[in-house]
């Protein structure tokens, strides 16, 4: 592989894609400065560098390191617009961004049923529940500290 040819491909991959250096690394999760050396042939890039760049941009593997073939986008990624500069990354925050309102509710549920089960004298009373805790523990300990 002669230097600086995978530099001139990556600049290629952007272009192709009509992206700015900064839509670019926005997209791959790269810095500004790390793709404007890249593309200067001021440094060769990491191999952490073209994964990101393989992942999140669906370019073929052979084509960006060794030249093979033709410049081809996977359909997939090419027209997903991503926040966090990955695919993967980004599907799992819509995924746990959802859940989370499921698992609030259901903690407020637990919270509420449990506060009426301390109110009705349960067989647990809050200072045991306290203690279970660790929570009295804590408060003694932070008495004993002060005397």
């Amino acid at each position: 592989m002669k230097k600086h040819e995978v530099n001139q491909r990556i600049k290629l991959l952007r272009e192709h894609l009509n992206q700015t250096q900064q839509e670019f690394v926005a997209k791959c999760g790269l810095t500004n400065t790390s793709l404007s050396r890249i593309e200067n042939n001021q440094t060769e890039p990491q191999k952490g560098t073209l994964k990101k760049i393989i992942d999140n941009t669906g370019v073929s593997q052979s084509w960006l390191l060794e030249g093979k073939g033709e410049l081809t986008i996977k359909e997939e990624v090419k027209d997903n617009t991503t926040t966090t500069g990955s695919i993967y990354k980004d599907a799992l925050y819509v995924e746990l961004k959802q859940q989370a309102v499921v698992w609030q509710e259901k903690y407020n549920e637990l919270f509420q049923m449990f506060n009426k089960f301390l109110d009705r004298g349960g067989n647990l009373g809050k200072p045991q529940v306290l203690n279970l805790s660790g929570a009295q523990y804590k408060a003694n300990q932070s008495r004993a500290q002060i005397n």
